[in-house]
């Protein structure tokens, strides 16, 4: 298990609420859905979630958050972030009916993936979508607009 910026330790045995109370709205918006979905999950069934973010790094083991990183341009700050993915599948025990939760992070230089004009267009808009706390919640307040003006440019020719 490779977290992103938590201690997976401190989240056993929790309910989805409160495994997720830092995240920006969840609260208000998820908790409940994320609570029934959970409740339902049946033994021997299987599910994955992909979730997200932008790191300042390429360490993979990331469980603690780490201070933000100035200085990044837009000549830069493509060849000096990575696009974070984390498959996170789900499945219900039989006996304990614990649910089981792993994670499968990948990582891709942010260089590698904006050279697609389309995926670096996607990105750029989501990024530039993203409420503050959201932004501030991902790590990235430091880095955002360096980021998105990097995006902004067009993608480079082969």
């Amino acid at each position: 298990c490779l977290p992103s910026r938590c201690i997976l330790a401190y989240k056993l045995r929790l309910d989805a609420a409160a495994i997720h109370g830092p995240v920006p709205g969840f609260a208000a918006t998820l908790a409940r859905p994320a609570g029934n979905f959970l409740a339902r999950l049946a033994p021997g069934r299987a599910f994955a979630r992909l979730n997200w973010t932008i790191h300042d790094s390429d360490t993979r083991f990331a469980p603690h958050p780490v201070p933000a990183r100035h200085g990044l341009t837009a000549a830069d700050v493509l060849t000096s972030t990575y696009l974070r993915v984390a498959r996170q599948p789900l499945r219900r025990l039989p006996v304990s009916g614990f649910v089981v939760f792993t994670i499968r992070t990948y990582l891709d230089r942010l260089d590698a993936v904006a050279a697609d004009s389309g995926r670096r267009e996607r990105l750029r808009r989501t990024l530039a979508s993203l409420p503050g706390e959201a932004v501030a919640y991902k790590g990235m307040t430091a880095f955002l607009e360096p980021l998105l003006e990097a995006l902004a440019r067009p993608a480079p020719t082969p």
